[in-house]
């Protein structure tokens, strides 16, 4: 028996840093996917393959619904999705994995720049996270309601957050369980967010770009958390600004009005500025400034995707064909064209 699921990566489109603090917040999944693939053969325990990650027939077994690897100790940081994902089903797996061996092929290969190796920042683990749950489900043969995007994707963050310490907004996590773009309402503390997929795939024309250089979003995060506890006033009056301007992206998005929707994409790259110099933190780095002074010099639109420095920003225009000529400007200033886009689909079951 074979199984094989694929999950998209994302690609954040307004509400940085705030949705983090319960603000809106768009994503959008992207043509760029992780693929899992489950088969049966003999043995026992798990025997996996992730060339990405440096794992090629690694072995490890399910005991007492802990996964070890074949001496018994604790399994290398890499394996800490698999590992998440086979104890949260351990209690129906591990009677299996004694008769047979389960082996798990995981490929994110279209999450790394090809030119220079970087990763894109697209939500590898993530996307992982959602196809690796949604291939265990298919072999435990669970069905309906088990199944349905909500309950994926509630399962799936409630996962992901625990691997990364409590923290996280979840957008990774729906851009991969839903596709298209997906919408984040305000949220009070301690409640879950309900992921809205929107109607339309309603967004101006874009050109995402790797501006050259890999960022560490848990860096720049901590630098804000630790400004916003030394100022939380000043914090509180900027977060409430980006909340406004992201749900107004949001809403001229539900309605198809593209200007407004790169108008609001520019303003909130003005408070990102904002924020990265009050806080201390590199978020419009000099990678993303040249970057959008060139777009503006040529009439287009710009903002980081994510936390900013490094990783991706968005180029935006009125039509497509007005991107084109631009690639060659993107590589002169050391960034690189991706041709990443937004896709409508999100996890699939595409062999069982």
């Amino acid at each position: 028996m074979t199984i094989e699921v694929i999950a998209p990566g994302k690609m954040i489109l307004v509400g940085e840093y705030v949705v983090l603090h319960g603000g809106p917040a768009l994503v959008s999944a992207v043509n760029r996917v992780a693929r899992v693939t489950l088969d049966t053969k003999d043995g026992s325990g798990i025997c996996v393959d992730a060339p990405e990650v440096g794992l090629n027939g690694f072995h490890c077994t399910l005991q007492n619904q802990v996964l070890v690897d074949g001496t018994g100790h604790a399994l290398p940081k890499n394996l800490k999705v698999v590992a998440a994902v086979v104890e949260h089903f351990a209690e129906e797996l591990e009677p299996k994995l004694k008769k047979t061996c389960l082996q798990i092929t995981i490929d994110t290969s279209g999450f790394v720049q090809n030119e220079n190796g970087f990763k894109l920042g697209l939500g590898s683990s993530a996307a992982v996270t959602v196809a690796f749950m949604r291939a265990v489900m298919a072999y435990l043969g669970k069905e309906g309601s088990d199944v349905s995007e909500q309950s994926l994707f509630t399962r799936a963050h409630e996962l992901h957050r625990k691997m990364q310490g409590g923290v996280g907004s979840g957008l990774d996590i729906a851009a991969s369980v839903f596709g298209g773009l997906v919408a984040f309402g305000a949220t009070k503390p301690g409640t879950m967010v309900v992921p809205e997929k929107l109607a339309a795939l309603s967004w101006p024309a874009m050109a995402p770009v790797f501006v050259g250089l890999s960022a560490s979003t848990p860096d720049l995060v901590m630098k804000v958390n630790t400004w916003r506890d030394c100022e939380p006033q000043l914090f509180n009056e900027l977060m409430a600004t980006m909340h406004g301007v992201a749900q107004n992206v949001i809403a001229a998005s539900r309605s198809g009005n593209l200007l407004a929707v790169r108008q609001g994409c520019t303003e909130y790259c003005g408070l990102m500025q904002k924020l990265g110099e009050a806080s201390g933190a590199d978020i419009i780095s000099e990678a993303h400034a040249n970057l959008r002074d060139a777009s503006t010099r040529k009439g287009f639109d710009y903002k980081p995707s994510g936390a900013g420095g490094g990783d991706l920003g968005i180029v935006l225009a009125a039509h497509t064909e007005e991107l084109l000529g631009f690639r060659a400007l993107v590589e002169e200033l050391g960034g690189s064209w991706t041709e990443l886009g937004i896709s409508s689909h999100g996890v699939q079951l595409v062999r069982k």
